[in-house]
């Protein structure tokens, strides 16, 4: 019995460690085509006003039990009052510009953040920059590096 669990031990030991090699080569992937983009790809200067921020949030678990600090009788009696809806905070980003065929074209970007917070931080940017792969301009990256500050 401790054999086989010694041996399933190992095996998920190794694939964490696989996973965290893979995880880390995608996201040096990501970080090079990002880097391409913004030296070799068209830049279009965004102005804040051209982006909407829609909230798109969903709920993980509904009826979740939040546990509290609070211990003996009062702990009883306020736990029935602390449940609620598990919610992840997600955003979607759209903005407009016109192309260089004098197109009114709308992208879009969704994004782990609450969409107050979000909106905020855009309406305080100057302009926002967004780079399009020069031979295939359906792929494109906002830059959205102020959200870091």
């Amino acid at each position: 019995m401790i054999y086989i669990f010694s041996i399933i031990l190992v095996l998920i030991l190794i694939i964490n460690i696989k996973l965290k090699k893979e995880t880390s080569f995608l996201t040096k992937k990501k970080e090079d085509v990002i880097s391409s983009l913004k030296k070799n790809g068209r830049v279009v200067e965004i102005s804040p006003n051209d982006f909407d921020v829609i909230k798109n949030d969903s709920v993980i678990k509904t009826g979740y039990f939040k546990s509290s600090n609070i211990y003996g009788f009062k702990f009883l009696k306020r736990a029935k009052y602390n449940v609620k809806d598990l919610t992840h905070e997600k955003s979607i980003i759209v903005c407009s510009y016109i192309n260089e065929h004098n197109e009114i074209k709308k992208l879009t970007k969704h994004i782990s953040i609450n969409h107050n917070l979000l909106e905020a931080k855009i309406r305080m940017s100057d302009i926002i920059y967004v780079y399009f792969d020069k031979s295939n301009p359906e792929e494109y990256y906002i830059d959205l590096e102020f959200l870091d500050n």
